[in-house]
């Protein structure tokens, strides 16, 4: 007696509708070592929700320094001219 393979017709592949829209992160960075953090979130992180057709990707970059001493007057202006002439939307100083 020979066995006769058993043939299944095509089944149609089901896509998934993927179920998360909406990604969110924040990470704290070594500011010694800003550069290579960067480039790895880059990298392994941003690029790959970029590439992803149709998305829209905002990246935003947050900064809070504290000196205990102070910030001396020349720092003050300084960092707020560049601040206007880098076009940075949101800045200030406080005690």
């Amino acid at each position: 007696m020979t066995s006769v393979p058993v043939v299944y017709p095509d089944i149609p592949q089901v896509k998934e509708t993927p179920k998360n829209a909406h990604f969110y992160m924040s990470a704290r960075l070594d500011n010694t070592r800003i550069n290579r953090d960067v480039s790895r979130l880059v990298d392994e992180i941003i690029s790959r929700l970029a590439s992803i057709d149709g998305s829209d990707v905002e990246i935003s970059l947050d900064v809070n320094a504290t000196v205990k001493k102070g910030i001396p007057q020349n720092t003050v202006r300084t960092v707020s001219e560049n601040c206007r002439t880098l076009k940075v939307t949101d800045f200030g100083f406080d005690e």
